[in-house]
């Protein structure tokens, strides 16, 4: 394969994610100092992510819209972890990488749900 392909190879993984803007520069100076060895691995690497990607879900809450008693937040957790707090008319969307268990609290009330990879999960509050 000569330079022009690797270099264009290299490209591609850069704007894919593949590469970060310090690892495309060594890269791209190994190149064309005529080591292009690299490329094949980075290749695999994006090959890894795209399969990472792909098995990611994630979970779209919409806060309520219905109007309340002093309209409450809602405190979503994951595990122990507040990861928001949403009040009326609130969107939030989380990353979902493995079935997950989520709790979400208020003055009201408390329920939890557990969500599945692979898939978009709405919930609507």
């Amino acid at each position: 394969m000569g330079k022009i392909e690797d270099l264009e190879k290299l490209q591609h993984l850069k704007e894919t994610g593949a590469l970060t803007e310090e690892e495309f520069e060594k890269e791209k100076k190994s190149i064309l100092n005529g080591n292009s060895n690299n490329i094949t691995n980075q290749e695999t690497k994006l090959q890894e992510n795209k399969k990472i990607t792909k098995e990611q879900g994630k979970v779209i809450i919409h806060s309520y819209e219905e109007v309340y008693i002093g309209n409450p937040d809602v405190k979503v957790y994951i595990g122990d972890n507040l990861i928001t707090s949403l009040a009326k008319g609130q969107t939030y969307e989380y990353p979902i990488t493995e079935t997950t268990k989520i709790t979400f609290k208020s003055s009201i009330r408390t329920t939890s749900v557990t969500v599945k990879p692979n898939i978009t999960t709405e919930i609507r509050l």
